[in-house]
């Protein structure tokens, strides 16, 4: 999930498999899926309505992706949510934003990696056996047919 929107999609796509189910487990049989709400709104940029990669915080306290409010103050030196005057200097980083995202981000990378070891490892296994077990048979197959000849 990289935009607003993406989440909200997730968000009724989770709840119409929930009604129409009446379980939230629709993944095939995997536990675990994607829980929009665990993404708080303020990692968003109101301007671009994605997750934030540089968030800045205005003096009235509006939090915005960097290059985006740079860029739309370009075109007009107001806070586009307040309509308050807004100046480039006035842009300060905003640690606790930016450091959310990142903590967000680096859980979800290590839910990610935990979840492929569990699952998807043994299945990775299993087929290297059963390609194993074809090639004996394969080549058994071949070895009694030359002994037929």
């Amino acid at each position: 999930i990289t935009t607003l929107a993406e989440m909200q999609d997730l968000n009724s796509n989770t709840n119409n498999s929930t009604t129409s189910s009446g379980s939230s487990d629709n993944n095939n049989g995997k536990n675990s899926f994607v829980n929009p709400s665990i993404i708080p709104s303020y990692f968003f940029c109101p301007l671009t309505e994605t997750i934030m990669k540089d968030p800045v915080i205005t003096p009235d306290g509006t939090t915005f992706e960097r290059v985006a409010i740079l860029r739309w103050l370009i075109l007009q030196p107001c806070n586009p949510v307040t309509g308050i005057s807004l100046s480039h200097a006035d842009l300060v980083v905003d640690h606790l934003v930016r450091t959310s995202i990142d903590k967000a981000r680096k859980e979800a990378w290590v839910r990610y990696v935990v979840e492929f070891r569990d699952d998807d490892a043994e299945k990775v296994y299993e087929e290297k056996v059963v390609e194993k077990e074809k090639k004996q048979k394969l080549l058994s197959e071949m070895i009694d047919a030359s002994l037929l000849l």
